[in-house]
């Protein structure tokens, strides 16, 4: 396993029986962690390329989608993420509101959104109705885990 999904272990959404969403996915490194474990997982990428790379190496069974997770959410189907996961590209979304507030849009209520950044210093709540507050952790490479 990869130190940084290693990191991650004890953070990432329950896997087995659920969707999960992998925002700024790749090549779906955690994309294909996730659905070895068991989760039905979409991967959502800007970078055309990258997600050639991850429908190369598979498994066929990840759905990839092209798309800005930031702008509108004409990517998503409506069937609500159990939980969501994005491995190191929280930091080159330049719209880190946009991201998050789509997060919170497409996840069922209370889901957390596991993370690993070089580094994020902004606090952000997408909502002020507690039921829609997206609750976030960050990992630090090297397995330091921090709320």
């Amino acid at each position: 396993m990869p130190p940084l999904i290693a990191a991650q272990a004890g953070l990432l959404p329950a896997a087995a029986g659920n969707r999960v969403l992998d925002v700024g996915c790749g090549q779906g490194r955690m994309s294909r962690h996730l659905a070895g474990l068991g989760a039905e997982v979409t991967g959502v990428d800007v970078s055309a390329a990258m997600l050639g790379r991850a429908r190369a190496v598979g498994p066929a069974d990840i759905t990839y989608l092209h798309a800005d997770i930031t702008g509108d959410l004409a990517w998503w189907d409506r069937r609500p993420f159990d939980g969501c996961s994005c491995e190191m590209a929280l930091m080159d979304i330049d719209d880190l509101a946009g991201a998050l507030s789509a997060v919170a849009a497409v996840r069922r209520t209370a889901s957390s959104l596991p993370t690993s950044t070089r580094c994020l210093t902004q606090g952000w709540k997408p909502s002020a109705s507690p039921s829609r507050q997206l609750r976030y952790r960050r990992t630090c490479y090297g397995g330091a885990r921090r709320q």
